[in-house]
């Protein structure tokens, strides 16, 4: 899927002659425009679809208060072991950094991006 959102997303630049922003800006794994600093993974647990763990994120830069939030990273048991399947973001105070989850922005961004004409 992330290289479905790739080719999008350059398609996408191609129609619009690079002229209007990118169908994803920032981090694409954390709804944090400008990511994380630092996590802290919390106790996995296994559910209907596989399993989950919480993971305790932190942006500082330094300069201003540090930006903390909890993400939810969905797991999958494969033939091959743990895999993530998705993350569920939550929501870093005053940020506009992506909401939803990962493969919902990816999904958004294909279907932008597919949806734009010459």
């Amino acid at each position: 899927m992330l290289a479905d959102g790739d080719a999008a997303e350059q398609r996408y630049a191609k129609i619009t002659k690079n002229q209007s922003p990118p169908l994803i800006e920032g981090d694409l794994f954390t709804p944090n425009f400008e990511g994380a600093t630092s996590l802290k993974i919390g106790e996995c647990e296994s559910d209907a679809q596989g399993g989950h763990c919480p993971v305790a994120l932190v942006y500082d830069d330094k300069k201003d208060k540090p930006i903390r939030w909890s993400d939810t990273v969905r797991l999958a048991l494969t033939d091959k072991g743990w895999r993530i399947a998705d993350i569920d973001f939550g929501s870093p105070g005053g940020d506009s950094g992506a909401r939803g989850s990962l493969l919902q922005t990816v999904r958004d961004a294909i279907k932008d991006g597919n949806s734009v004409s010459n």
